[in-house]
């Protein structure tokens, strides 16, 4: 009888018997259990595809279940856009991965009204289970909607804007935090302006000038939040021409922005043992406006928006009698 070929120990497959796990920018190994086999608890490496037709969301997703597909076309201000799909390949359940709009800067103007999405950590506890802008995130817990925005500034990619609340959730607990309405100021509709706000310290609220004569769900009666603004990509899934502000409540948006911006630099550098004053004609107190403000408010309130180009829907402000504005 032939000598028996002596057998070898198999080597390790290192990425079967091991999975990676990374924290505080360190990545280290840890042991799959030795009770279950790699090969065993892995589909994708039996060959095997899901037991059945449906789509579980609930674990890990095998990427062998999915396909891409991009479909183009414009969007409503007539620029091209593009938007990438994630589609099972069993149940054909499509969901939007990826979405790039060929926006620029002349699409936008100061004071402009959009809605964007604003994402951020879920942290209201009495949240409902189900509800419908809260999702699980491999970061945590993150709540995301589109929100209403007024424009402050522009980038070259970037939008930077205050989002406006309503703060359905929040009212109850703001006479607990003195000082919390000084981060808001009051707005509301065109139709609504004997309304007199709940931050008196800002003077009247700010007005609505809903575009083509209607809003497209823009609430009355809520507040821009002075504290916390966002970065919008102007390249995203945004709605770009809701409304505006007029030239003289822009300044005066951007007026109470800045005081509260020095407020809170007053504050920082307070903690430092250091003095940081005003600047002159910042200052503010009850509604009441510096004449350096008060004059360019003026001047501002002459500009509107006036479109450059109807089929792509650019902008450019002019003053009033220049040309037809919008």
């Amino acid at each position: 009888m032939p000598p028996k070929t002596p057998t070898k120990t198999p080597k390790p497959i290192d990425h079967l018997i091991t999975k990676p796990l990374s924290w505080a920018g360190v990545v280290k190994k840890s042991p799959i259990s030795p009770k279950k086999s790699p090969t065993r608890a892995s589909k994708r490496l039996r060959g095997e595809g899901p037991e059945d037709d449906t789509y579980d969301t609930s674990g890990p997703e095998n990427p062998w279940d999915f396909k891409r597909e991009v479909i183009s076309g414009h969007t409503t201000e007539g620029v091209a856009c593009h938007k990438l799909f994630k589609v099972h390949t069993k149940t054909n359940v499509m969901k939007l991965w990826g979405y790039y709009a060929n926006r620029k800067a002349e699409h936008f103007y100061p004071g402009q009204i959009i809605r964007g999405t604003d994402a951020t950590p879920q942290t209201f506890i009495q949240i409902q289970l189900d509800d419908r802008y809260t999702a699980p995130h491999k970061e945590g817990p993150i709540h995301s909607k589109k929100r209403p925005m007024v424009v402050l500034w522009k980038t070259q990619r970037e939008l930077f804007c205050l989002p406006i609340r309503s703060l359905k959730n929040s009212r109850e607990n703001m006479g607990k935090e003195p000082g919390r309405w000084q981060e808001f100021f009051s707005i509301t509709t065109s139709d609504d302006k004997n309304w007199k706000g709940d931050t008196p310290w800002a003077g009247r609220p700010l007005i609505f000038e809903a575009t083509d004569g209607k809003s497209e769900k823009l609430s009355p009666r809520t507040y821009v939040e002075l504290t916390r603004p966002v970065s919008v990509h102007m390249r995203s899934e945004l709605s770009t021409n809701l409304g505006r502000l007029s030239g003289g409540d822009y300044c005066r948006l951007m007026q109470a922005y800045a005081y509260s911006q020095a407020l809170h630099k007053e504050k920082a550098f307070e903690e430092y043992g250091q003095v940081a004053k005003l600047p002159d004609g910042m200052a503010w107190y009850e509604g009441t406006e510096s004449a350096m403000w008060k004059q360019r408010e003026l001047k501002m309130d002459k500009k509107r928006p006036v479109v450059v180009d109807r089929k792509t829907t650019t902008y450019r402000l002019a003053w009033f009698s220049a040309c037809r504005c919008i």
